[in-house]
């Protein structure tokens, strides 16, 4: 019995004091939590007090309104890479620091224009070890459309946030911003005005060169202008007609160039005056249908997700061209055809280290099917509730 009980002793022992050092830790860790959050609170409070003095003044310069929205953009990076879900004391603030913004967005003193959106841009753009705080990208386009009217962020400017998505493989992202400016009838209707405007150039350009070519030829050759039964205005008809037909034989020819940018095409039956309504739509999808299928993508194809979307857009994603020159070697027996390893671009490589620094996962990641597999075990243990635990759960020894 003595050997008994010197062997279970110990155990006992052990059982005792393990729950009490884990006790102490959690009160501890808690404290920490507890401090942190307070400080976050009280940063808010004294950031808001400011913020509200000046939003009350209504003289205030719009560099001061300019500074305080990086001011409270930055706190709010702050905020966000220090909580990781929404039941967290942090959400509350973040959500209230976006109240904030929107009134120094909304303020009437600031000038919201194109200047000033490229200049938020940019500033979002700065800090490349951190992803890109969507949210405030959002925030500054909805303003912007609800203060400007009909105006627009010309693509140029959209590119500043778009490829900050694309670097930080954020690709679902991406089509949202698509899907909010460029795939809209406020963009669309822009560039339609803008086609026709074209068109009203062209036209009054080469109304004014025939003009001043019938005031010059009436000046200096009068005799010209009723020669023949029809005069000049005969030799105007032969130049028109030689135009118009010149015009046609070249949309016959090139009119198919237009239809597909790389990677993409436009759906069938999608009119040419379609092509250039959607041409920025075009380009920003095409980029995202390229990367996706470089980081995500098997064999050179995009990932389904992401071409459900680009279809409902109204686009068709070409074969990769990789597959195509694949199945010419196979056809013509390797003639013509050297094999040879492809070059590594320097910026992609720096694109590489980013993905991995931010914890983007790609395909050709080593662990990547690992990953996967914890990910889904991870979600049935999430599904089947705590009753995966109770094998690792044991009883302590009260004796």
């Amino acid at each position: 019995m003595l050997r008994s009980s010197q062997a279970i002793r110990p155990f006992t022992k052990f059982r005792c004091v393990f729950p009490i050092r884990i006790t102490s830790k959690f009160i501890r860790l808690q404290s920490t939590l507890k401090t942190s959050t307070d400080l976050f609170h009280q940063r808010y409070q004294s950031l808001e007090t400011i913020v509200q003095k000046d939003l009350s003044n209504s003289d205030i310069p719009e560099s001061q309104i300019i500074n305080h929205i990086k001011t409270v953009k930055q706190f709010q990076d702050t905020l966000n890479d220090s909580h990781t879900g929404e039941n967290e004391p942090e959400s509350d603030l973040v959500k209230q620091t976006t109240t904030l913004l929107t009134k120094l967005l909304s303020k009437e003193t600031l000038k919201l224009d194109e200047t000033k959106v490229q200049e938020l841009f940019r500033f979002s753009n700065e800090n490349l070890e951190q992803r890109l705080n969507v949210d405030f990208i959002n925030l500054i386009i909805t303003t912007f459309h609800f203060r400007n009217g009909a105006d627009i962020i010309p693509y140029e400017t959209l590119n500043i946030p778009f490829k900050r998505l694309i670097w930080d493989g954020q690709f679902h992202k991406a089509l949202d911003l698509i899907e909010s400016t460029a795939s809209t009838s406020r963009y669309q209707d822009k560039q339609i005005t803008r086609m026709w405007k074209l068109f009203g150039y062209s036209m009054g350009g080469t109304t004014g060169a025939l003009a001043m070519i019938h005031a010059w030829l009436s000046f200096r050759y009068p005799e010209i202008m009723h020669y023949g039964d029809y005069g000049i205005y005969g030799i105007y008809a032969a130049i028109v007609s030689y135009l118009v037909n010149c015009g046609f034989l070249a949309s016959l020819a090139f009119s198919s160039k237009g239809m597909e940018n790389g990677n993409l095409m436009y759906a069938k039956n999608t009119l040419p005056h379609n092509w250039y309504i959607k041409l920025n739509e075009l380009k920003m999808c095409s980029k995202v249908v390229l990367a996706d299928a470089e980081i995500n993508g098997e064999e050179g194809f995009a990932t389904r997700e992401i071409v459900e979307r680009v279809k409902k857009l109204g686009y068709d994603v070409n074969e990769p061209e990789q597959e195509v020159m694949l199945r010419q070697y196979w056809y013509s027996s390797g003639e013509g055809f050297v094999w040879c390893e492809p070059d590594l671009d320097p910026a992609e490589l720096l694109w590489w280290d980013h993905l991995h620094d931010v914890g983007v996962k790609t395909i050709w990641d080593v662990n990547y099917e690992r990953l996967q597999e914890q990910q889904q075990d991870q979600q049935r243990k999430s599904l089947d509730g705590n009753d995966a635990d109770d094998d690792d759960l044991f009883l302590l020894d009260t004796k």
